[in-house]
């Protein structure tokens, strides 16, 4: 993958046979959060309950993986402010590092990104309860 990517050992490389190909980019998202030395903070995100995500691909039929719906919806955020610069950078490898929470989003990005679970959506106003319910 380090030579498809635009490793050092591509860097030094004799062989120009690729001269004509468009170069590819690798991005590296470092990720921190601001409340990582607040225990209280921290735990009041974590108890949140979970959200049920459907699985892209699995072994079995309908898998599900949950999530901590403040760190997904943070995830999707993350993703979309990153895109621009996938395009523009011809990006094809992306890594993304935090620790804490921030591991939690860089974890959840990774994972959106490769297509395991879907870009968390955006709730339209006015919906009531019971049709939230209801999607559950």
């Amino acid at each position: 993958a380090g030579l498809e990517h635009g490793s050092i050992v591509s860097l030094t490389s004799t062989d120009r046979s690729n001269k004509n190909k468009a170069p590819k980019g690798r991005l590296l998202v470092v990720l921190a959060d601001d409340i990582s030395g607040e225990l209280g903070n921290v735990l009041s995100i974590l108890k949140t309950k979970p959200k049920r995500i459907k699985l892209a691909s699995g072994l079995v039929t309908d898998e599900v993986a949950s999530v901590q719906p403040i760190l997904y919806n943070a995830a999707g955020d993350l993703l979309k402010l990153v895109e621009p610069h996938l395009r523009k950078y011809n990006t094809t490898a992306v890594h993304f590092m935090g620790r804490s929470l921030a591991g939690g989003v860089a974890s959840l990005a990774a994972t959106i990104l490769d297509g395991s679970i879907p870009l968390p959506t955006t709730k339209a106003k006015g919906k009531t309860k019971k049709k939230n319910a209801e999607e559950r």
